[in-house]
């Protein structure tokens, strides 16, 4: 059965984690085991499928999860929030909120979740009101997830399986891979067979092997050793160590994240420098290089310009991307970079409206962007 003991007793025995990671680990899982009360996670709970990997990244990602829920427990809402991440319909939008207040806790912040705020005589709630100090003039954010096409539902599957395939027994090696194309069940199940095999290839032989099917996939793996050798077979192709990019879809993404910028500024109060932070799905290849970063910003700038009670949006995408360069800068604007662990990256762009009215007190932007770019 899989209960927080469970998961004290398999990191004790967890071979590819380091001494330190491994009492790290236990000890992360015994004080999530006093925070929620002894109490694990519904079958149904999103985190309960997270903790049955038992990839090393995954003990990395409960150490984080349960020094931030650490630092927030003499805060009065905290009851509060361990209820909401309890719940299966409630979990995943309290993890984006909870993963901006670590960035602003660390900054130096104080926050409140869901203060109430009128709004044109009608009652809001935004995410969280954000201040130095309890005695000082803040602002308001307001967090959103941007929900999935079917499209993209079904391209981050193929993915996701893909991922699955490549990287188990690959832990400690090396690999890349592009998929051109959403695939068919059958068809995609043929593909997967060949991963596997090339993975065991290059397993069982310690050096690169290569897959490629023209228009479907390209993927190379090896061990440590193979790394340079695989990083010019990638570029070679346009492509990356370490990522796995693909299949593409062609979804309006940027219209997508204008309706929810337009919905959720209805949500903050004039007079005030607000934040919205969105969390889209990745639709590029990687919106952490800069040709992306730049992409993006010439498209969507003219939306965050339309919202005077705006003064900084941050597009926040998640995935299994790495970028060497951990900052790119364009205007007053920022992408900025992440790989807090292993397989687990985020790229954060964030935009200032230089027509926000008011536009946020120097002291507070530069606080305010310590939160992201600190320790760049």
């Amino acid at each position: 059965m899989l209960d927080w003991d469970a998961l004290c007793k398999q990191s004790e025995d967890q071979t590819d984690l380091s001494e330190n990671e491994r009492r790290a680990a236990i000890e992360a899982f015994a004080n999530l085991k006093r925070i929620f009360a002894g109490k694990f996670f519904d079958i149904n709970h999103p985190l309960y499928y997270f903790f049955i990997n038992r990839a090393p990244w995954t003990k990395q990602w409960a150490v984080w999860f349960c020094k931030v829920l650490q630092s927030l427990e003499a805060h009065p809402d905290f009851q509060a929030l361990i209820a909401d991440l309890e719940s299966p319909l409630r979990h995943g939008e309290r993890m984006t909120v909870l993963s901006m207040v670590e960035r602003l806790l660390r900054a130096g912040f104080t926050v409140r979740f869901d203060p109430a705020v009128p709004v044109k005589g009608i009652q809001k709630k935004p995410d969280l009101l954000v201040q130095l100090a309890s005695n000082t003039p803040g602002f308001f954010i307001e967090i959103s997830g941007l929900h999935p096409s079917s499209k993209q539902r079904e391209a981050h599957d193929v993915a996701r399986q893909f991922f699955n395939a490549l990287t188990p027994d690959m832990f400690g090696g090396c690999y890349s891979g592009r998929i051109e194309r959403i695939l068919a069940p059958m068809h995609l199940a043929e593909v997967l067979d060949d991963v596997r095999a090339t993975v065991k290839s290059a397993r069982e032989n310690a050096i690169m092997q290569t897959l490629e099917v023209e228009n479907v996939v390209h993927v190379a793996v090896g061990p440590a050793s193979a790394e340079n050798e695989i990083r010019v077979w990638a570029a070679q192709r346009g492509m990356k160590p370490n990522e796995l990019t693909g299949p593409a879809y062609s979804v309006p993404e940027l219209d997508r994240l204008a309706g929810k910028l337009r919905d959720k500024q209805e949500q903050l109060p004039s007079g005030m420098p607000n934040v919205i932070v969105l969390h889209p799905h990745i639709f590029s290849a990687n919106p952490g290089t800069f040709e992306h970063f730049k992409e993006i910003v010439e498209s969507f700038e003219e939306q965050v310009y339309r919202y005077p009670q705006v003064a900084f949006v941050a597009l926040v995408f998640e995935g299994m991307m790495f970028n060497p360069n951990p900052l790119h800068k364009l205007r007053d604007h920022f992408c900025i970079n992440r790989r807090r662990m292993d397989f687990v990256c985020d790229a954060t762009i964030l935009m200032k409206n230089r027509f926000a009215n008011p536009p946020m007190a120097p002291d507070l932007e530069a606080r305010f962007l310590d939160a992201f770019l600190g320790g760049i």
